[in-house]
């Protein structure tokens, strides 16, 4: 329903960020980057949320580095729950 409603009003980053995250929860670490990354092609989310997530998804598919580097992007727009995340795993 949350792509439907996307595809309804496609500049509306928050439908794309609910699917992501319903995919993220499912354990569909690739379908939810997929939808992270029309959130953040939108350049509308300041919060850090989709790169926290996409960061995570990441990580979960063996890709540190560019985990590590979302996550780092998300705690400097101020999503603190990134921070315990990169000080256990990303050095």
């Amino acid at each position: 329903l949350f792509l439907k409603s996307a595809s309804l009003n496609p500049g509306n980053y928050v439908a794309y960020e609910n699917a992501a995250i319903c995919y993220f929860n499912m354990k569909q670490w690739q379908k939810s980057i997929t939808y992270f990354n029309k959130v953040l092609a939108t350049k509308q989310s300041v919060n850090g949320k989709p790169e926290y997530f996409k960061g995570v998804a990441l990580y979960n598919l063996g890709q540190k580095d560019a985990g590590c580097t979302n996550l780092k992007a998300a705690l400097a727009k101020g999503w603190k729950d990134a921070e315990t995340i990169i000080n256990a795993n990303c050095k």
